[in-house]
């Protein structure tokens, strides 16, 4: 998710920078007329006429103006200077906010690791330490039957590790 975040901020910056793009409006106008045609004054000619525009703008007819200019550029010009500049930072601050994600992913899988190792190392401690107090056992219970131990030291041990009992 914080990647995707990344992706849409620098998607935001593209439209950012495009506040500046001009419109291009490039067209042709062709013109005939081929008969009569009443002048100012009045009179009625024969007349044949033929004109082409091509070129920036629309609609040019005879000797006018185009209706609209060929190149166009309209925007806020504060916001096409500073949207870009507010854009990248938002990009930046996204990387950084992808960043932190990661290390902190990064970081629970460290602590979940540790405390595995943790739970690994107290069961092999566990088990080393019962396989020696059954040496324990064994041993007192021995020197219990040659009679070189007493027997309470071989009835202290038998609770850690279930064994045989010395009568």
């Amino acid at each position: 998710i914080a990647e995707q975040a990344v992706r849409i901020s620098v998607g935001e910056r593209t439209l950012a920078r495009s506040l500046l793009f001009p419109t291009l409006e490039a067209g042709g106008n062709y013109r005939l007329h081929d008969g009569n045609l009443l002048t100012t004054r009045g009179n009625i000619i024969e007349s044949n006429l033929q004109s082409f525009y091509g070129g920036f703008g629309a609609d040019a007819k005879g000797g006018g103006t185009t209706l609209g200019p060929g190149l166009r550029l309209v925007a806020h010009l504060a916001d096409a200077i500073y949207a870009p500049k507010a854009a990248q930072e938002r990009v930046t601050q996204s990387r950084f906010d992808a960043a932190a994600t990661r290390n902190d992913i990064l970081r629970e899988v460290g602590i979940r690791y540790l405390a595995l190792a943790e739970a690994q190392a107290q069961l092999a401690a566990y088990q080393q330490s019962l396989q020696e107090f059954g040496e324990i056992e064994h041993l007192t219970l021995e020197f219990a039957k040659v009679q070189q131990g007493r027997a309470a030291d071989a009835q202290r041990a038998r609770p850690v590790c279930e064994g045989p009992v010395l009568r």
